[in-house]
């Protein structure tokens, strides 16, 4: 009896581990245990202007020039952007995990357009 316990727990232990290890992990954790990718914000431009990270993976903005900058996306996400008040010159950074694979144009609406002319750039985000 007490063997056939044991068997049990074994296989319901097996089962669990399994289960937690299988090939559909969660995309945002994935992504979340890799390293930000760093944009700087120059005066009026966005260095590099193109970007490459998957879903959760982060982009930091830090704004390293003498003016003051803010970030819009072309793509209305309501919770993705920074006003210039916070984003100051040589301190402020913004920090934003995808959760969608897509390509995203962002700008800064002082020097650029939400069509990508000025200061844009593009966050291409894969699975």
């Amino acid at each position: 009896m007490i063997n056939r316990i044991y068997i049990v727990c074994a296989f319901a232990f097996c089962a669990v581990t399994l289960a937690a290890c299988s090939s559909s992990p969660d995309q945002i954790l994935r992504g979340a245990s890799l390293p930000g990718v760093a944009v700087a914000s120059v005066d009026n431009s966005f260095e590099p202007q193109t970007v490459s990270v998957v879903v959760g993976q982060s982009v930091i903005w830090t704004n390293t020039g003498r003016n003051r900058h803010d970030i819009k996306i072309k793509k209305a996400q309501s919770d993705f952007g920074i006003d210039q008040d916070s984003f100051t010159p040589l301190t402020g950074t913004y920090t934003y995990a995808f959760s969608k694979p897509g390509s995203f144009v962002y700008y800064c609406s002082i020097h650029g357009t939400a069509k990508g002319k000025g200061m844009a750039g593009t966050v291409v985000v894969s699975k």
